[in-house]
């Protein structure tokens, strides 16, 4: 019993740790997101440092999934973009975190960084190494809650908080592609997707 609570103790800490730089630098620093993104990803590279030798990124099995990701990418990439929308035709969004948006310097290059770093860092810390270690379910709906404090600056805490469901339910598709194809790829293309959607929106959004 006691070992079952010191390594779910441990699944926690590895699961939640990015909530405490994340917050912490949007707290202190005017909102600077690009801080924020770095410090995390820097952290899920830094967390799993030992385990990174033993990534998996084969592409020998390619044409098992390449038109499922391909196709299931391409609905994400127009729901994501209709659901930002009607979040914006509601009015949900706060003006400090438009502002924070606005603050982005320079934005093609946090695009870049966006598309890139951030769904090969997530993926790999999340399901290649957590997944592993805390099982799909767990380490998702951990997954989900680190979106809070972006998803809580653009949109209030309670909003934030729901919306945090998003990430959950990709993140559960996601780790399915890692477990059913063992590569990161198929997760890292459909994470990336989503990245397209709301990266297009967060530009046309900018005043």
């Amino acid at each position: 019993m006691e070992k079952n609570r010191i390594n779910l103790i441990y699944i926690l800490t590895l699961g939640l740790w990015p909530l405490i730089p994340i917050y912490f630098i949007l707290r202190f620093t005017e909102n600077n997101i690009w801080l924020a993104f770095v410090a995390y990803h820097v952290g899920c590279l830094i967390v799993p440092r030992s385990h990174i030798k033993r990534a998996r990124f084969p592409i020998a099995n390619w044409r098992s999934w390449i038109l499922m990701v391909g196709i299931t990418s391409a609905l994400l990439l127009l729901a994501i973009s209709a659901f930002t929308l009607w979040l914006a035709k509601m009015g949900l969004f706060t003006q400090e975190g438009m502002s924070a948006l606005n603050r982005i310097q320079p934005w093609p290059l946090f695009g870049l960084y966006i598309l890139i770093v951030n769904p090969i860092l997530e993926e790999y810390y999340w399901r290649d190494y957590l997944q592993e270690r805390a099982g799909l379910f767990l380490s998702t709906a951990l997954f989900g809650l680190i979106h809070f404090p972006f998803y809580a600056l653009f949109l209030g805490y309670l909003i934030g908080f729901v919306t945090c469901f998003s990430p959950f339910l990709l993140g559960l598709f996601w780790g399915w592609l890692f477990r059913r194809f063992d590569t990161l790829w198929p997760g890292i293309i459909s994470h990336l997707a989503v990245n397209i959607a709301m990266f297009v929106i967060a530009t046309l959004a900018r005043t």
